[in-house]
């Protein structure tokens, strides 16, 4: 039997510098119509000017090559595993991999590497870092939109990395993006980002089992990949299609260390297609069907519930980790044996209900803050965190003091999205609605929605219009105001920005409210 020894030890905090350009999945059936999916997957492990992350970068190519090739069979699949030491290199490679693309087709790309950003250097852009270990260089998105701009069709692109955000505006300060240039966010490209862009990205490492380990984003993505009793968990209504939109909202769910962040937010294009009737259960996961009661917990009920499948008999435990001075404290988190059926925590196969009590004295002297709840199973097949679910704790009462940022002007048509930062003194479920000027409905962007760590200061939670209503039509140009509200101890809180203008195409002449 294999166990896991000082795991609070080995969850290095590893800026999981992985830019997963994540050749995707995207089948013949896709939104891209009947042509073929070409796919390179590329890690970067063992750096100059930076920590080594093997093997955990080359785990991440074999775990999700291997749900790909479960999923899918791209017509071209190629892997450079610590091969890549510069731009040009993977230029070429991309040149390579994805030649002969037509307009019908995806170009998937996955790059799995150290990510840096440096806030407090806003004008100088995110990189992702490009290593064999004897050379490193370095690549920005204006580099890499370079390069895929002369591939036809439709460019797929995951980062996994710390700061990944940073490559198309995400997370990060209104202040500092409307300055920003985006290469990447525009017509013909899809990009998924495992954080934000201030937010570090993270690994797990099993301790003593050098041979295990891979970034928590790709972990969940492989997960998003892979069926469990005849189903897709990241297909939400069970449609038989996977969307852009409906796996960011998978991996932002099932990944609780940092916040996923998509380029076009709410986008229905279809990344990945599949016969409902049809599905194998491919899984050799632990657990399955994990179920959380509730995210939200108060400091009168700081219980938590929840309930998952064991497929077999495996040695469970729990860990908590704490989020406090804008980090998680994995050096402090607390690890739980399940023994519920044993004293040595083995848990045999079948459903099972469970319910932990939060330490709130480890959170803020405000009793709010956020934890993050870790499954972690040992069977025969090894190691792994089967679920990693962020967790919010909120006050009893209190004043959130929510105000609303956003730039004054929203084009439409050009492919940038509104950025609108809410603030808030503490976490919080917010609810964001669009109107016109004379107070008409047009979106709901947010409903109830907990507020997550993100490592802005002061403390804000980001969300994104790309000019649309409700029914995915754009709105007429005119003046539209941003209400944001939420709950505390049965009270109330808002805020109000007013002075959105939104035009159509360039046109610079000052418009008026509309109804």
């Amino acid at each position: 039997m294999m166990r896991c020894v000082g795991w609070t030890k080995t969850l290095l905090r590893h800026m999981l510098c992985a830019a997963v350009l994540l050749a995707l999945w995207l089948f013949p059936t896709s939104a891209t119509g009947e042509g073929s999916v070409r796919a390179l997957f590329v890690a970067c492990e063992n750096f100059l000017s930076a920590e080594s992350i093997a093997p955990s970068a080359g785990n991440n190519l074999r775990l999700l090559t291997s749900a790909f090739a479960q999923s899918v069979a791209p017509s071209d699949l190629r892997v450079e595993n610590g091969t890549i030491a510069s731009s040009a290199a993977l230029g070429e490679a991309i040149a390579q991999a994805f030649a002969g693309a037509q307009e019908d087709d995806v170009s998937l790309l996955y790059l799995s590497t150290h990510g840096l950003y440096d806030a407090s250097r806003p004008d100088e852009p995110a990189r992702l870092l490009l290593s064999n270990g004897v050379a490193e260089d370095s690549i920005t998105a204006a580099q890499l939109a370079e390069y895929l701009d002369g591939v036809p069709g439709t460019k797929v692109i995951i980062l996994d990395a710390c700061n990944s955000g940073a490559f198309i505006g995400k997370g990060m300060p209104v202040s500092v993006v409307r300055s920003m240039s985006l290469p990447l966010n525009r017509a013909g490209y899809k990009v998924i980002a495992s954080s934000g862009g201030y937010e570090d990205a993270f690994y797990w490492n099993a301790g003593g089992y050098g041979a295990q380990g891979s970034s928590y984003f790709a972990l969940a993505l492989y997960h998003a990949l892979t069926p469990q009793g005849g189903q897709y968990e990241a297909d939400q209504n069970r449609d038989g299609a996977i969307t852009l939109e409906e796996l960011s909202d998978y991996l932002l769910r099932a990944n609780g260390t940092s916040s996923v962040q998509c380029y076009p937010e709410q986008d229905d294009f279809v990344l990945f297609s599949y016969d409902v009737q049809a599905v194998p259960d491919t899984s050799t996961a632990a657990i399955a069907y994990f179920s959380l009661g509730n995210s939200i917990l108060t400091y009168d009920d700081p219980t938590l519930t929840f309930s998952f499948t064991a497929l077999r008999d495996a040695r469970i435990s729990y860990q908590i980790v704490y989020h406090q001075q804008g980090r998680w404290m994995w050096e402090s988190a607390q690890r739980i044996l399940d023994t519920s059926e044993s004293a040595d925590g083995m848990v045999r196969a079948g459903r099972k209900e469970r319910a932990l009590s939060l330490s709130v004295d480890s959170l803020a002297s405000d009793v709010a803050g956020y934890a993050l709840l870790q499954v972690i199973a040992e069977s025969d097949a090894g190691t792994e965190v089967a679920e990693s679910r962020l967790i919010s704790v909120q006050p009893i009462v209190g004043n959130p003091q929510l105000s609303l940022a956003a730039p004054l002007s929203l084009t439409l048509g050009e492919e940038r999205e509104l950025v609108i930062e809410a603030f808030h003194d503490f976490p919080v479920s917010l609810t964001l609605d669009v109107y016109t000027a004379l107070g008409v409905h047009v979106r709901s962007l947010a409903r109830s929605v907990p507020s997550r760590p993100n490592a802005l200061t002061p403390e804000a939670s980001l969300f994104y219009w790309d000019g649309r209503d409700d029914e995915g039509e754009y709105v007429l140009p005119g003046q539209y105001a941003l209400r944001l509200s939420t709950t505390v101890g049965g009270r109330q809180y808002g805020a109000v920005f007013e002075y959105v203008y939104v035009r159509e195409g360039t046109v610079m002449m000052p418009v008026q409210p509309i109804g």
